[in-house]
């Protein structure tokens, strides 16, 4: 069975949004990553791609109007705070 697509669009790699989405990414191992980066990537493909994708998670809400969001799912994840366990 194929595994659910989740795109992860990020400005540029290894910095702060890259960092925390690859963390993200390595407890999600049951499903496939593919990531992007607004300062390498065309605008066609970051189109294409979240078309294909099943969940697409954003840094920046301005990106929006790149992606293609009829059939998928779209978290904008503008800002991440540290998870506090409680207790």
């Amino acid at each position: 069975m194929k595994k659910p697509l989740l795109l992860w669009i990020c400005d540029v790699p290894d910095w702060a949004y890259d960092n925390r989405m690859h963390r993200i990414m390595s407890v999600l191992t049951e499903y496939e990553h593919k990531v992007v980066y607004i300062a390498t990537s065309k605008n066609e493909e970051i189109h294409k791609l979240s078309g294909e994708a099943d969940v697409v998670f954003c840094s920046y809400l301005k990106w929006m109007k790149l992606l293609n969001t009829l059939n998928n799912c779209v978290v904008c994840m503008s800002g991440v705070r540290q998870l506090v366990k409680h207790g």
